[in-house]
């Protein structure tokens, strides 16, 4: 059994693209502290998420 799940990395991969892109953009077209203002803001949606 080979220690690297092809498969599941080939799988990942596209996304992980997608969401590099997407934080690049976010990086040039926001100022830095809208840009940590808007993590802080989807850290605390999801940390609320999960309690339910």
């Amino acid at each position: 059994m080979p220690i690297i799940d092809y498969d599941l990395a080939l799988l990942i991969q596209p996304v992980l693209m997608l969401g590099i892109s997407i934080g690049v953009t976010f990086n040039v077209i926001f100022a830095d502290w809208m840009v940590t203002v808007l993590l802080i803001a989807l850290f605390i949606g999801n940390k609320s998420s999960q309690r339910q």
